[in-house]
């Protein structure tokens, strides 16, 4: 009785073996794009995490800094251009350092809203104790009509409007050498 080595047995037998090895390839393709997913995932936790803290707090003295020049998310370049934002977060806007003024605005705004959190835990106090928001805007403006506005951290007011002043020096003194 050839039961043992018949030609369906080899048949079935090969069939098992060309699916078990399709399956292996197709398990082996998910993993790749899982892991390619995750290293993608991985690289864009960074910018997602540092868009979320720029939207928090606002842009810190470090951000922006390029040679010791700039700062609070306004990065001014050497050839006279000057990027607020973040480019790598898609948040920028370019113009060019002669003539930018810049202003810094408190957040009014929010700091006389009563928030229900802040009804339900101070009761009628809440309206008589001031919020404590560090953060500012900073306005720019240059010529040509444009305008940017800048949310920034005000942790260190003094060194914060100590750089306005200074940025508001520079972009003066381009425009008189452009003048010249």
């Amino acid at each position: 009785m050839p039961m043992f080595n018949s030609p369906e047995r080899e048949a079935r037998k090969a069939e098992r073996k060309r699916m078990f090895a399709e399956e292996e390839q197709r398990a082996q393709a998910r993993q790749r794009e899982e892991r390619a997913q995750a290293v993608k995932a991985a690289q864009e936790a960074p910018l997602r995490e540092k868009h979320e803290r720029h939207a928090r707090i606002g842009y810190g003295q470090n951000a922006g800094r390029v040679n010791d020049k700039g700062g609070y998310g306004v990065t001014v370049h050497d050839d006279g251009r000057v990027t607020i934002g973040d480019p790598t977060i898609g948040d920028y806007q370019e113009t060019r350092l002669p003539g930018l003024h810049a202003e810094l605005e408190t957040l009014e705004s929010a700091q006389s809203r009563v928030t229900a959190t802040r009804l339900l835990a101070l009761g009628v106090l809440a309206f008589a104790v001031p919020k404590r928001d560090r953060r500012r805007i900073m306005v720019l403006t240059a010529p040509e009509g444009f305008e940017a506005v800048v949310l920034v951290d005000a942790t260190d007011e003094v060194h914060l409007r100590q750089w306005v002043a200074w940025l508001n020096r520079q972009g003066a003194q381009a425009a008189e050498r452009v003048d010249e």
